[in-house]
């Protein structure tokens, strides 16, 4: 089939579909550009694409666009005029017309040679009509005889969905047939190839073990040279930690240290002025990034004393310095560390003082 008229039938379909939705603008759309598309020899395509325009057409209550798309799908293709779905777009173009006496005509003509399907619809678009006119006797006269035809549909529907079950039923009962029979060749298949896998598994296992016995000897030896191994790292990056972590706060001290001792008195006590207080506290910044802000941050309530005794704290000054500074004995020190502990923050009982501070740089 041509790419033109495969894409032609997608157009048709898409416009039947808008129809169905009641998006009938799009589906004129739709209807035109497939009869456009269709090759110039398939007539009955082309006259289907008119007739589902009809529909459009009759939906939107344009009963003389209706009527020139309806003689329009006859003239592409006068044997259309053999199809329901013209049979059915003429007689409700006719009732839209109000060409009641035509309509009734054509609806008989159609009812003698159609199908019972056919017949059910017409009729009851003339029972329709025949209500509106007020004709109750013909209007019951065409209940009788759709209640005739509905009976009739419904009947051969039964028939031909009991001859479907049956029909099904046959394939089922074939497609279980085929099921057992590949069953036996699958359940056969299965069985040589287990004695086969049972032979080369037996096969492998032997030799699996010869080889994993010599493996586990070396890999035992193996194990043991990586477990010195391994213990001499961990010895060696211990010491080397230790020793890191010692040179650090050395070096964290010698920072300030010149600003203690260009403090010292003859006396050995410290007496730092506020401009040596803050050199202090911005040498402790510069160390540890922000610490005096994050500190206060966290605790508000902390006095510039506080802090500032924190600074020294966190820069690992000696107690002993640190009694001379503040001119009281160094095992006070430890007990003024203990308030300012507690002072900071009550959850910190598992770690030191020097472990928190330096939480709060790091955080």
């Amino acid at each position: 089939m041509d790419d033109k008229q495969k894409e032609a039938e997608a157009f048709l379909r898409i416009s039947m579909t808008d129809m169905t939705m009641g998006e009938l603008d799009n589906s004129l759309a739709d209807a035109r550009k497939a009869s456009e598309l269709a090759l110039a020899d398939s007539l009955e395509f082309k006259a289907n694409c008119q007739l589902v325009q009809t529909q459009e057409f009759l939906q939107k209550e344009m009963s003389d666009s209706a009527d020139f798309h309806l003689k329009a799908a006859k003239q592409i293709c006068p044997l259309i005029d053999k199809g329901e779905m013209y049979r059915l777009s003429e007689a409700y173009v006719l009732s839209a017309m109000n060409d009641n006496g035509k309509m009734e005509a054509t609806i008989n003509e159609y009812k003698a040679d159609g199908s019972v399907f056919l017949s059910a619809e017409l009729t009851r678009l003339l029972m329709s009509t025949h209500e509106s006119l007020g004709n109750w006797q013909k209007a019951y006269r065409d209940a009788t005889e759709l209640l005739q035809l509905t009976d009739s549909i419904s009947q051969k529907e039964a028939s031909e969905s009991m001859a479907r079950i049956h029909e099904l039923q046959h394939e089922q009962q074939m497609e279980r047939n085929r099921a057992e029979r590949e069953s036996e060749r699958a359940k056969l298949f299965l069985s040589s190839a287990v004695v086969l896998l049972l032979l080369l598994i037996a096969s492998l296992i032997a030799l699996f073990f010869r080889k994993k016995a010599i493996a586990a000897h070396a890999h035992e030896l193996e194990a043991l040279q990586l477990a010195d191994d391994l213990q001499a790292s961990e010895a060696r990056a211990k010491e080397k930690s230790v020793f890191l972590q010692k040179l650090y706060y050395e070096h964290l001290y010698a920072i300030i240290l010149p600003i203690l001792n260009a403090n010292r008195g003859k006396s050995g006590g410290i007496n730092l002025k506020e401009t040596s207080w803050k050199l202090i506290e911005e040498n402790t910044d510069m160390v540890l990034p922000g610490f005096t802000s994050k500190l206060r941050r966290k605790h508000p309530s902390l006095s510039t004393e506080d802090v500032r005794f924190c600074c020294l704290v966190s820069m690992r000054v000696p107690n002993s310095v640190i009694a001379d500074v503040y001119g009281i004995a160094a095992s006070s020190v430890s007990t003024r560390k203990h308030r300012m502990k507690k002072k900071l923050d009550a959850d910190i009982n598992e770690q030191t003082i020097e472990e928190y501070l330096g939480s709060i740089h790091i955080g």
